[in-house]
């Protein structure tokens, strides 16, 4: 049995998927973060072994920042084996995220975060504290395998689109929400 889905069964509720993402799932992904920026910083929520991390850490400019919250002590030891300078990994829950100190604004939060199995006070927060780390012209990306948390997230974003990859396991929704 791999260890990803080893991980996923003995705690099914707070990893939310039984495999990891796909390429496919993590290049969509990825294409929405800004290419033309220098000296980025990425927030990434509930990053699991990393594939999208090692997606976005090829995305982004070699300036650049990415900061991971994970809150199983398993992926956060993967994590570490992506050895990579501008990746910070944090080992706590999302709700960390309020407690960051930097002086940059994030241009990208991406979240993998099941928001199925996380109750709504929760949820809220979490994106009001993504919004409040987000820059200007920032971006937040979320993906889950069900439409819904849709009208969710379009209470607390004024744009939320939807993109669709058929190329995971189970196939995905993308939500990309501004401000």
């Amino acid at each position: 049995m791999n260890l990803f889905l080893k991980q996923a069964i003995s705690n099914f509720r707070q990893t939310g998927a039984l495999f990891k993402s796909s390429s496919f799932l993590s290049k969509k992904i990825t294409s929405f973060i800004p290419k033309t920026a220098t000296n980025q910083l990425i927030i990434e929520l509930g990053p699991g072994s990393g594939a999208i991390t090692k997606e976005i850490l090829k995305t982004i400019s070699k300036d650049s920042e990415l900061i991971v919250f994970e809150l199983n002590t398993f992926f956060c030891s993967e994590l570490a084996k992506i050895n990579d300078q501008r990746l910070t990994i944090i080992n706590e829950s999302a709700t960390g995220i309020k407690h960051l100190k930097t002086s940059k604004k994030a241009t990208c939060v991406v979240s993998s975060l099941p928001l199925a199995s996380i109750p709504k006070t929760i949820k809220k927060d979490v994106f009001q504290e993504s919004q409040n780390i987000l820059a200007e012209n920032g971006v937040i990306l979320q993906y889950q395998y069900s439409l819904l948390d849709y009208s969710f997230l379009k209470q607390l974003f004024t744009n939320v689109k939807i993109k669709f990859t058929l190329l995971n396991l189970p196939p995905s929704f993308i939500y990309v929400c501004r401000k």
